[in-house]
């Protein structure tokens, strides 16, 4: 395999696609590649230089892959001066403490699942700082040990954030930092959002941020969208004091998944908590949703159907909606409406 790739980088190559479930060893100049548009790997374990630089490639794609670093203490640079995608996902950084990107053209930028190591010390933190003045799209997984900065420049528009595997038994001291980082990524990039993905977990855990963001803060946000994570909980109330930070909202998808089981009791009584003490009455808040037009939202309950504070709190503050959609599913039965 590594004679193969040597060989077709020595003809210049401009498309390299790698699926190989083994150990790589590639020669210094393959990180230095001039012909290389894109790149893609899975599956493998490569040691990494320092200093990586692809002067022509546009498309980077990094799939399930292990990078070994042998000198922890120093950056990893990597530097693509017309790259346009860069995405990344199940990928395990080994003693990669610090990532810098310059990517001047870097308009979409994924890291989803990833997981830092290091051996020397008991921490597995990485500081990941992205400059580039052309960084539309945005996706990664929110975690404390991942730690995003982007230049000033950057003007985010769509952003996707995934709260990755997360353990809802975590101590609130826990949950909060997490919470804590979610509001610093979006802190960075909140000016120019217009399109934001969030998970129902992180919706909730954004709720226990210290300090939390403050009203108005997504200004610019006119599409949200909210999809179940891998351990669903109900976050009405959570969702409708995010959408106070969005003043200017005008579609709002959300796709729940309600479980009563024994092992959420303490998430239920949270939510019920703060259900009863905010959201009894539900609110009537002028300026609040009032370009909000579409709404889709999808419950998926076991073991049977949860009263929806959130459609009355739109029903009662949407004052322009113009389509709602609600579909629900129980017990094997269906509801379109």
């Amino acid at each position: 395999m590594e004679t193969w790739i040597t060989a077709a980088l020595s003809a210049d190559v401009q498309r390299l696609l790698s699926s190989y479930a083994g150990v790589l060893v590639f020669p210094r100049w393959f990180f230095t590649s001039n012909s290389l548009m894109k790149l893609q790997l899975k599956l493998c374990k490569i040691k990494i230089l320092m200093n990586i630089s692809y002067s022509n490639l546009r498309i980077l794609g990094f799939h399930d892959v292990e990078f070994q670093n042998d000198d922890p203490s120093s950056p990893l640079f990597l530097t693509f001066p017309v790259i346009e995608e860069f995405l990344s996902s199940d990928c395990k950084w080994r003693n990669v403490k610090k990532l810098k990107i310059e990517a001047p053209r870097l308009a979409r930028f994924e890291m989803t699942g990833c997981i830092f190591e290091h051996a020397n010390d008991g921490s597995n933190d990485c500081k990941i700082e992205i400059r580039g003045s052309n960084r539309a799209k945005f996706k990664c997984s929110v975690d404390i040990f991942a730690s995003f900065y982007f230049s000033s420049q950057s003007k985010l528009v769509d952003a996707s954030l995934e709260y990755w595997k997360p353990d809802m038994n975590d101590d609130i001291n826990q949950r909060s930092k997490t919470g804590f980082q979610a509001c610093m990524i979006l802190t960075r990039s909140s000016a120019f959002i217009r399109f934001l993905e969030l998970s129902t977990d992180l919706i909730q855990v954004l709720a226990d941020a210290n300090p939390r963001c403050p009203p108005n803060f997504f200004y610019k946000l006119a599409h949200l969208k909210v999809y179940s994570a891998s351990i669903a909980i109900q976050c009405d109330a959570a969702l409708i004091n995010f959408t106070k930070m969005a003043p200017g909202l005008e579609s709002l998808t959300f796709t729940a998944s309600f479980s009563l089981s024994s092992s959420f009791d303490f998430v239920k009584q949270e939510f019920s908590r703060q259900a009863a003490g905010d959201y009894d009455q539900i609110q009537l808040l002028p300026g609040y949703l009032s370009f909000l037009e579409v709404v889709k939202l999808e419950y998926s309950c076991s073991p049977k159907p949860t009263e929806s504070t959130l459609v009355k709190f739109i029903l009662r503050n949407a004052v322009k909606l113009k389509e709602l959609l609600i579909y629900s599913q129980h017990e094997g039965h269906k509801v379109f409406s």
